[in-house]
């Protein structure tokens, strides 16, 4: 009889216990913010397959709110479509969303996100990014390599005297830029050019560059352990391929290790500082514990992958999209140039648009700044996950765990933000007022902000900066007869690049042996 009580009793109260937690479950679901029905399994992925996930998203906000729920599989994603839904994951609740969800990509690539772009939020990733800010991004390492910018550029130009086509003159403006961004980066990394004059034309050489783009492409794929973790790893092509990729990758860094630690042994080594690799090497010859080989690898592989993506492919991309717009819109690039030859003076036909001439350039800069807004290189930026439930964002509740994306292509386009006439593109708007794209803001945030902010933004600034000013100053550019520039198409991939690659016409303005 006792018996019969106490199995009773404990069934109410399994019972009772299985309903409450239901029922504290239905409340929680119910305090997550909007967002459309998912299918079983997958959730909401087969929402991003037939068109760029942006604008997918950007239709689904338009309809469910500036912050949205959604399922990857089983991966709880919460997206963020306006500045102040924006503002309330990168700044008011910035600590609690400052990591990284796990990716393949940090994984394999990168030996297990021991970098800055990838690592969880912690130790281990402070110290990472004390490195970039402190060591390897400053203002002083970045004037170090004024010189190099410059003579990129002007080679660069000098390029442009020959077309790509002798026929009709036409030059390959894409192709052009991405060797010149390519270059500054491997330059700055690893002090070898790999484009043009004096550039690296050995066999290792051209296996790098085969590794960096089949890093772009594989990154851009889909892992499927990625949303499915229950997946058997093995099966997956993109991981099979990632780690053929990071294999070739990391033995190629521990040649150019090997090289540069002879080179510091022998005959330089009162002036071994020359590259970010060498700085490196220096820190851990200075006795830090955090950067042995393997983590040297690391730090380059993400150096190489983010600045060659955010400061390579990013920068490239946004100078096309900023040249695109310039073109097809001739009084912006007249009023450009008019500016440059005020700031140059009365001989501006024999100089070049050099750095410190940059801070005058006020409406080159709101180009540069417009470009960004409109045509933001990255439309999606790289996910960050919540290491704690938070219940006050806009009045909803995103648990612990949850992947957050930040739709700044969405942002952007915020005609309550930018007004009626957001679409266009329009320099102005910057003029007169301190709106910025550096982070403070929240209209635009095109590197990020925050913690996790790009720590690479005013290397691609400056580079940006300094490259459009000489393409419109040094040169009389028009489209080929028959072609038309269209800024309205867009062609989704690891960046957001103009559909159809810009081809135009280069007439110099400046006089003979100035370039």
């Amino acid at each position: 009889m006792a018996s019969d009580f106490v199995l009773v009793v404990a069934a109410a109260l399994s019972i009772t216990a299985v309903l409450w937690k239901l029922w504290r479950s239905r409340i929680k679901s119910s305090l997550l913010p909007p967002g459309p029905i998912g299918l079983p399994l997958i959730g909401h992925l087969h929402l991003l397959f037939a068109n760029p996930p942006h604008t997918v998203l950007q239709r689904l906000s338009a309809r469910h709110g500036p912050i949205m729920s959604l399922r990857f599989g089983h991966v709880p994603v919460v997206v963020a479509s306006s500045p102040a839904a924006a503002k309330e994951f990168l700044k008011t609740h910035d600590a609690a969303f400052a990591s990284r969800p796990p990716s393949a990509a940090g994984r394999i690539i990168v030996h297990y996100n021991a970098d800055i772009v990838f690592a969880p939020y912690g130790d281990s990733w402070r110290h990472l990014r004390k490195i970039a800010t402190l060591e390897l991004l400053t203002a002083r390492r970045i004037d170090m390599f004024r010189g190099a910018r410059m003579e990129e550029v002007k080679s660069m130009c000098r390029s442009l005297l020959v077309a790509d086509d002798c026929e009709t003159g036409i030059v390959d403006v894409r192709g052009r830029l991405t060797a010149l961004t390519f270059n500054l980066i491997t330059f700055m990394l690893m002090g070898k050019r790999y484009f043009g004059k004096d550039a690296e034309n050995d066999e290792g050489a051209r296996k790098f560059l085969e590794v960096i783009a089949g890093t772009f492409e594989v990154c851009g794929e889909f892992p499927i352990g990625d949303y499915f973790p229950w997946f058997p790893k093995f099966l997956d092509p993109a991981e099979r391929r990632m780690h053929f990729l990071a294999k070739s990758l990391h033995k190629f860094l521990s040649d150019n290790i090997t090289e540069h630690e002879n080179r510091r042994n022998n005959s330089e080594k009162n002036n071994t500082d020359k590259d970010f690799l060498d700085i490196l090497l220096s820190l851990r010859d200075n006795g830090d514990e955090h950067l042995q080989n393997k983590n040297i690898i690391s730090v380059m592989t993400v150096r190489r992958k983010n600045l060659v993506t955010a400061g390579t492919d990013t920068s490239a991309v946004t100078l096309e999209w900023a040249m695109a717009e310039s073109i097809k819109n001739p009084t912006i690039a007249a009023k450009a140039r008019e500016e440059i030859e005020l700031v140059l003076g009365e001989k501006w036909r024999t100089k070049m648009v050099e750095e410190p001439d940059l801070s005058q350039l006020t409406y080159l800069q709101a180009i540069v700044k417009e470009t960004l807004r409109l045509h933001p290189a990255v439309p999606l930026l790289v996910p960050h996950q919540s290491t704690e439930a938070v219940s006050n964002v806009m009045g909803y509740h995103v648990p612990r765990g949850t992947t957050v994306l930040i739709n700044a292509y969405t942002i952007a386009r915020d005609s309550t933000a930018w007004g009626d006439d957001a679409l266009l593109f329009r320099p102005e708007r910057f003029l007169g007022t301190d709106l910025d794209i550096r982070g403070r803001d929240f209209e635009a945030v095109p590197f990020g902000s925050g913690r996790r902010q790009c720590p690479g933004m005013a290397l691609a600034l400056t580079t940006v900066h300094l490259t459009l000013a000489n393409l419109l100053h040094g040169f009389e550019w028009r489209e080929p007869s028959g072609e038309s520039i269209d800024t309205s198409k867009e062609q989704y991939g690891l960046a957001l690049l103009l559909a159809k690659k810009l081809r135009l016409i280069a007439t110099p303005r400046l006089e003979q042996g100035t370039l």
